[in-house]
């Protein structure tokens, strides 16, 4: 039991910093984005983006639940299943698409980010401090930037994913963490 805390502690921050040391091994990101991230398709559900600050202003001005972050990596074989396969699911589409605000970030890039409060960092760094450690990691934020559920890898069905958007859209999280929560009929 100890030696799987142990582990729980320290595996996390152990593989976000192989992420960042690999983001700052490409230089300042942006020769390196241009050449190395995969051309996401333009009606992708989650398009690259680097304004949380815009994406949250746009979620309150468009009456949206918040925004969804989908963190991602270059050459990453789950991300490109998850982006080819569930995310394609008309009805999760859908659902996301009225509820929030979608935005992908390449968790192994050091590209220039504005974070929710308006602070410029990188993609790496927003990653590492939203404690991404294996990718794909899908964060769904309130209204006020702080984030309220996180799906780690891509395995599960458009049920799960739509069930993720309800528990923020429905305010779950104020009644009981999302693994016990189950949304009425």
């Amino acid at each position: 039991m100890i030696l799987m805390v142990l582990i729980g502690l320290i595996l996390p921050p152990l593989l976000t910093v192989a992420l960042t040391r690999g983001a700052a091994a490409q230089g300042d990101g942006h020769a390196a984005h241009a050449e190395a991230t995969t051309p996401v398709p333009g009606n992708a559900l989650f398009p690259v983006g680097d304004d949380l600050a815009e994406a949250v202003a746009r979620a309150h001005r468009e009456g949206r639940s918040g925004v969804a972050v989908l963190f991602e990596m270059n050459g990453c074989g789950d991300c490109a299943r998850l982006r080819a396969g569930v995310l394609t699911d008309p009805a999760l589409r859908g659902y996301y698409q009225r509820h929030f605000v979608t935005i992908g970030v390449y968790a192994d890039e050091s590209r220039p980010l504005r974070t929710f409060d308006g602070t410029t960092t990188t993609s790496a760094e927003l990653a590492r401090g939203q404690r991404v450690f294996a990718l794909p990691t899908m964060v769904l934020f309130g209204l006020d930037g702080i984030p309220l559920v996180r799906k780690i890898g891509g395995k599960a069905k458009p049920d799960f994913w739509i069930r993720m958007g309800r528990y923020v859209t429905e305010r779950g999280y104020e009644e009981t963490p999302f693994a016990y929560w189950r949304p009425t009929l």
